[in-house]
């Protein structure tokens, strides 16, 4: 599946989702992970402007865009359309899943808390 969004992108998004907070705290972090972005993007440009003014101290240097009209370009896409993402790219692990379940025996199971940091061994089970 091709959709353009990168894995790491998915993962934020995939946290969001999962999340108490939903898709809201995901989108807070992509935007705060975009302004960082340009800040960096924005110290690297100032770097080699310096360098080139050295050299030549006529130069005219291109104006950059500011923080927001740069977020404003690179915003990330709506909920909506994240969510439907997000569901595209989950209902292919789901039907691989149900296969799998199908043909497997269990020999352990494990019972996982709601934060997911933490498991512990319940029992052996014979399939």
């Amino acid at each position: 599946m091709k959709s353009g969004i990168s894995k790491e992108f998915m993962e934020i998004v995939h946290d969001g989702v999962m999340s108490p907070n939903g898709l809201s705290s995901a989108l807070t972090c992509i935007r705060r992970r975009r302004q960082t972005r340009y800040y960096k993007l924005y110290t690297l440009f100032a770097d080699r402007i310096r360098r080139i003014r050295n050299g030549n101290t006529e130069y005219v240097a291109p104006t950059p865009p500011s923080c927001s009209q740069y977020c404003s370009d690179n915003s990330p896409p709506t909920s909506n359309s994240l969510t439907a993402q997000w569901l595209e790219s989950t209902s292919i692990y789901s039907s691989l899943c149900e296969v799998l379940m199908q043909h497997l025996k269990v020999r352990r199971a494990l019972r996982i808390d709601h934060s997911v940091k933490f498991c512990k061994k319940v029992e052996e089970l014979d399939g």
